[in-house]
């Protein structure tokens, strides 16, 4: 009788999972270290989404030519620190009120001209 032989997959270790979808992306997890990642890649190996799961707590990235957040009541960001940063133009827009307060020294700082109209 004939025994079932073990087979090994060298291309996705047994700490890695992954789904292959429709669209050529792929969905990886793995779980080799200390921090478990899923990661969506595209077709040519780049990462769109990391979710990083850490002692600390979770790590998400996100990369692409556009990144939407959309929400019909509100969008709170809270954290010790907040950087944004452009290489072209930054732009804050309201059509109701802006208010901008601050419990400590606020700057502003420009190499061109500051205009308040």
């Amino acid at each position: 009788m004939a025994e079932k032989a073990t087979i090994l997959d060298l291309k996705h270790p047994a700490h890695e999972k992954q789904i292959d979808l429709d669209s050529g992306r792929l969905i990886r997890v793995d779980n080799s270290s200390h921090e478990e990642i899923v990661e969506i890649i595209e077709p040519e190996g780049e990462v769109l989404m990391k979710i990083k799961l850490t002692p600390e707590g979770p790590v998400v990235s996100l990369q692409g030519a556009k990144l939407e957040l959309n929400s019909t009541e509100s969008i709170k960001l809270e954290s010790k620190k907040i950087e944004i940063n452009s290489s072209q133009q930054t732009t804050l827009k309201s059509e109701g009120a802006l208010q901008v307060n601050s419990a400590d020294q606020l700057d502003i700082n420009s190499d061109d001209d500051v205009v308040v109209t």
